[in-house]
């Protein structure tokens, strides 16, 4: 073990190009082409194996292979940088690193959590979406036959804006997916009504647009998509649309993980609104179609969707793609 620099600059390398055995250079970097040219000059040969290690106990831990005399060409990779070791010798040729992938989900605290306690693959979470109700406001909820839920939030906020439980009594419950019928159960102990036979904004505005007796109370997101409430003006379904939450970005880093999970198009905008970056080798998963044209429109070419938009599905793809 030697240090990769003193306080003259200058690293007396040439003691150890004798030694048998393992160099390993500690805070080396700044010096690490003095020190390759030295130990060859000093007897090692130019094609001795070299690992550089780079930020090795963090989640975007990695490693760059090359000899003492291609380390300047190694330095010209830009990944390469500190935290980092020099391990150099044949030991530099082992690798001991875990097999198992790298997964990143990204998105709401909700949906990065629920993937992470559901998948039996080790993740880390990106939770930069956080929900922000508005508590304030309050719904006459008489004039309407049903109420739509398209997610965890919408649900939260319905009841945030209620006083008295009997003031939804007569609405029937339509949730975009099983996950969102699931938690409202699970939460406040009402079963959904009706659940489209596909879980996208396109199959709900299926099911929606066949009730032309309905007035329907559509709770949302601030900044939702317009595709559900276009083709209920088409066919001409009294609706009412409230927003019930805004959603905040917070900080992102860019991602070199193996795959990277998005659970929605408004998640994948935010990340690259924030200058978030996705290393090409990243195999990208979207929980369905309108995530994945999120993804395509910042340029991301390796997708692959969920066959159905929920957790499990997205994990079961997970699982295929591995």
């Amino acid at each position: 073990m030697i240090t990769g620099h003193t306080q003259t600059g200058k690293v007396d390398v040439a003691p150890y190009a004798q030694l048998p055995g393992t160099l390993v250079f500690l805070m080396s970097m700044g010096n690490a082409s003095q020190i390759a040219d030295d130990l060859i000059q000093n007897g090692k040969p130019g094609f001795t194996l070299v690992a550089i290690l780079c930020r090795g106990t963090r989640f975007d831990a990695y490693r760059k292979n090359c000899t003492l005399e291609t380390i300047k060409e190694a330095f010209e990779d830009p990944q390469v940088g500190t935290p980092a070791i020099l391990v150099v010798e044949e030991v530099a040729a082992l690798d001991v690193r875990s097999k198992t992938p790298s997964v990143v989900v990204c998105g709401t605290e909700h949906f990065t959590r629920a993937f992470q306690d559901q998948c039996s693959i080790p993740c880390t979470r990106q939770a930069y979406v956080q929900i922000v109700y508005e508590p304030d406001k309050k719904i006459d909820f008489r004039p309407y036959s049903h109420v739509v839920l398209t997610g965890k939030a919408g649900i939260d906020g319905l009841f945030q804006m209620m006083e008295d439980m009997r003031e939804i009594s007569h609405l029937q419950f339509v949730t975009i997916g099983p996950s969102s019928a699931k938690y409202l159960y699970d939460t406040y102990h009402i079963h959904a009504d009706f659940i489209p036979s596909s879980y996208t904004s396109d199959e709900l505005a299926n099911l929606l647009c066949g009730w032309s007796d309905a007035n329907l109370l559509i709770l949302r997101a601030q900044k939702g998509n317009s595709v559900l409430s276009s083709r209920l003006d088409a066919a001409g379904i009294s609706y009412t649309q409230i927003p019930v939450y805004d959603t905040t970005i917070g900080q992102v880093r860019a991602i070199h993980e193996d795959f990277a999970i998005f659970g929605s198009a408004q998640g994948v905008h935010a990340f690259f609104q924030q200058a978030g970056h996705i290393d090409p080798h990243t195999q990208v998963l979207a929980i369905g179609p309108y995530t994945q044209a999120a993804l395509a429109a910042h340029h991301i070419q390796n997708i692959q969707v969920a066959q159905q938009a929920t957790i499990s599905s997205l994990i079961k793809k997970l699982e295929e793609c591995l």
